[in-house]
């Protein structure tokens, strides 16, 4: 939550005055209650043993009726000295609870479906049901905003909020997040921890993005800020139904926020990627290069995986072989040597004055080659060869980035090994 640039107002390790924040610091606060509801027989003692209740559920199975327990020492009146035992809420036994939810609207509970459930187990311990009521009423809590996992929990907890003669706060349950098959998500989904994403090169910024705009819409806005959704966030705007996970959108929703980083700040937050590939990068070339990726990288570790081919040596660069077979063909081994030459005699070496000289250059070459009675030669049939010459493989940054970026004396050294390539080829 850190990471992701969600912060609270208070809670575990900020002061405020409804602490202490962990339910395992507020036993006192849970004990002293649960000895209210008893003293006003809101609340019994049951003790009920687990065989007891695996034989109920295996009777209502065989019958065909709801599991639940059937409240068989709800009147039994047991002190504190019957025992191993549970702490159970009387609940209503007729009627209806209703849950207004600003999500869902009005969700109708029948209270014979709702059975005593237990809010203190035998080892002591309170559970989960209770005690988040008993922190919203002592944190004053007026909304309680959650999956809708839990929609079913409500009517236990407003019973139990009724008990204590408190109003409870109102509800707003989320859609849960799907998987492509329309079900819950979850591990088989590829679902995983949200530190796994930064590992992966999400950006938190994205992560955040994405996970908000989960289930949640305001009109075609699909790119902001934690600030422009505050600005903007209605519950009015949450969608009833689950919202689908899409890995396809999140790298998308990346690469969109990759784009609006400052370059500066891209190339810091990339470094640590870049880094444990081992590359021993240069500099004065660093941020220049990562610029030409910006556009072209859907993740830090993608932009990682292809800024390498800066900084390796020249014999160490991956060539993927079926753009070898195209390029680096006998036929170019001139034209890539010729090239090297040339660039030899530059000095500026900025892309757009590399380009303007190469074009130039082309057009001198191609003159030459017709006069000994060849075809006219194009850009394209220098750039080509050139791109596999500097980069290996076919795509990524244009050619006269890449030119600038691997600076001049590698740019030459490159022509110069693809030439031998071509001559080998033959």
């Amino acid at each position: 939550m850190t990471w992701l640039g969600l912060d609270w107002q208070e809670g575990p390790n900020k002061s405020g005055e409804y602490g202490p924040y962990r339910q395992s610091e507020r036993f006192d606060i849970y004990n002293k209650v649960i000895d209210q509801l008893l003293a006003e027989g809101k609340a019994y003692r049951c003790t009920a043993t687990s065989e007891e209740l695996d034989e109920l559920r295996a009777g209502q199975r065989l019958r065909g009726e709801k599991m639940m327990y059937d409240n068989r020492y709800r009147d039994a009146n047991l002190q504190e000295d019957c025992g191993p035992h549970v702490i159970r809420l009387k609940t209503p036994l007729t009627g209806e609870t209703i849950v207004n939810d600003k999500i869902k609207g009005e969700c109708v509970f029948q209270n014979k479906e709702l059975d005593d459930f237990i809010i203190r187990r035998t080892d002591g311990a309170p559970t989960y049901n209770f005690v988040v009521v008993i922190d919203d009423i002592a944190m004053k809590m007026s909304l309680v905003l959650r999956g809708d996992d839990h929609l079913n929990n409500s009517p236990k907890q407003i019973n139990l909020y009724d008990a204590l003669g408190t109003e409870p706060p109102a509800f707003a349950h989320v859609p849960m997040i799907l998987g492509t098959d329309g079900k819950r998500l979850s591990k088989r989904h590829g679902a995983v921890a949200v530190g796994e994403y930064y590992r992966r090169g999400i950006l938190k910024e994205a992560l955040f993005n994405y996970l908000a705009r989960l289930g949640w819409a305001c009109g075609d806005m699909e790119i902001f800020t934690p600030q422009e959704m505050i600005d903007v966030f209605s519950l009015s705007q949450i969608n009833k139904a689950g919202a689908k996970w899409d890995k396809d959108k999140l790298l998308w929703v990346n690469q969109q926020w990759i784009m609006r980083l400052d370059l500066e700040d891209l190339a810091k937050r990339s470094r640590h990627f870049i880094a444990k590939k081992g590359i021993d990068l240069d500099e004065s070339r660093y941020i220049y290069c990562v610029g030409t990726l910006q556009e072209r990288a859907q993740t830090l570790l993608e932009l990682a995986d292809k800024i390498e081919f800066y900084f390796v040596g020249d014999t160490e660069l991956y060539f993927d072989p079926e753009m070898v077979a195209k390029a680096l063909q006998a036929r170019n081994a001139t034209i890539l040597g010729r090239f090297a030459d040339f660039l030899n005699t530059q000095d500026d070496w900025q892309e757009e004055i590399l380009e303007i000289a190469a074009k130039e250059w082309v057009k001198e070459y191609s003159t030459e080659v017709r006069a000994a009675g060849g075809k006219k030669v194009k850009m394209g049939q220098l750039l080509f060869p050139t791109r596999i010459a500097l980069c290996g493989v076919g795509g990524g940054p244009g050619v006269f980035e890449v030119m600038q970026g691997l600076g001049k004396d590698k740019t030459i050294r490159r022509l110069e090994l693809a030439s031998e390539k071509c001559l080998q080829a033959e």
